[in-house]
């Protein structure tokens, strides 16, 4: 693993060192506010939610390699009355997301390049905690790269890491066959897609759609994550913006991969105040 960060760090030293950088990034806000006197007899609550989106890519298109970094970031907090203690507020998350997707190319084909991937997968609250983290070394294939719909598929074998504190002598990185101690880091090797659509709708919609599929070769434990985002430019900075993050976790000791085992879902829905950062 620690020659992987290695070479992922030469990497970049000699992507910063060479051709200019092309990048591109985005800063979204959004706020909504409720409040109600004591004679409200409906349900709603008074209630604050506010929520920071910055999503930002650096691409380095040299003659025979690109190197393209992505990130997202995604902060919110929701804040409303305590249900059940009267003068406390109740503090949650409405968004909790980093996502970072490194890929280094060598430029062979048009439609079918060698690189290398490292991906992280992680959050702000209790940071790092837990996160995963994915090496991958294969081929990538381009079919189709119109400035209206660009579709990619990344695929190849793969280290998984999965970090996660033990948390009142609970890991998810634990292994059960050793009852002697709680482990923090699980390591997987398998096989790993990323899907990678952008594409123009209709004007002013657009849609950004990334999927990341992985499975262990002992075929018993898969991980699929699937964000996407749709976004309406209303006005000039004002937008709307409708997200969607599925996960599949699957980790049950048969060799089999029944749909779904267990999933979860994130829907959210946001008019936005958007300011580019290049």
């Amino acid at each position: 693993m620690k020659k992987i960060f290695a070479l992922l760090l030469f990497i970049v030293l000699v992507s910063f060192a060479s051709a200019a950088w092309q990048n591109k990034g985005a800063v979204s806000f959004s706020f909504t506010q409720t409040a109600v006197n004591d004679n409200w007899t409906g349900g709603e609550k008074d209630a604050i939610t506010y929520i920071g989106i910055l999503g930002s890519d650096f691409i380095n298109d040299m003659e025979k390699f690109n190197l393209t970094i992505k990130l997202q970031l995604q902060y919110g907090r929701s804040e409303m009355p305590h249900l059940t203690v009267p003068n406390r507020v109740m503090i949650t998350e409405a968004a909790d997301k980093i996502a970072l997707n490194s890929t280094f190319m060598y430029k062979m084909k048009k439609f079918l390049n060698p690189l290398v991937i490292f991906t992280l997968d992680s959050q702000f609250t209790e940071i790092m905690d837990p996160s995963i983290l994915t090496e991958t070394l294969g081929i990538g294939l381009r079919f189709s790269e119109k400035e209206a719909l660009t579709i990619t598929t990344k695929l190849g074998f793969a280290m998984k890491h999965l970090l996660d504190a033990e948390d009142n002598g609970f890991s998810s990185a634990d292994d059960a066959d050793t009852t002697d101690k709680i482990e923090t880091v699980k390591t997987e090797t398998g096989i790993q897609v990323i899907n990678e659509l952008t594409a123009v709708l209709w004007r002013k919609i657009s849609l950004k759609s990334d999927l990341k599929y992985f499975n262990n070769f002992s075929f018993d434990s898969a991980y699929l994550r699937w964000d996407n985002i749709f976004t309406l430019n209303v006005w000039k900075a004002i937008g709307v913006a409708f997200g969607i993050q599925w996960i599949f976790t699957q980790n049950t000791g048969i060799k089999t991969n029944v749909f779904p085992r267990d999933h979860e879902l994130l829907e959210t829905l946001a008019i936005t105040i958007n300011y580019s950062l290049f």
